[in-house]
């Protein structure tokens, strides 16, 4: 079968959905920064259900899914 997609390239889609949920939104991390606000990823959990593999188009659903003034979480989804 094709190669596997290496697990750390995940991380990589995650960091890309993140700013464009807030395009999404009409916002941008510019925004944030110039609001005083530096988000950074503090703790990290993956859950891999399945493999994916080269080739494979790959969509990343990201939601909001908790805020606060300190914190924002973020839930993803990677679907084939």
């Amino acid at each position: 079968r094709r190669g596997l997609l290496h697990q750390a390239n995940s991380l990589v889609h995650f960091e890309q959905a993140r700013p464009e949920l807030l395009r999404a939104r009409r916002a941008s991390y510019k925004e944030l920064q110039d609001q005083g606000s530096f988000p950074v990823v503090a703790k990290l959990d993956v859950k891999y259900r399945q493999p994916a593999y080269y080739d494979d188009v790959l969509t990343v659903r990201t939601t909001v899914t908790r805020t606060s003034p300190i914190r924002i979480e973020h839930k993803y989804e990677v679907l084939r």
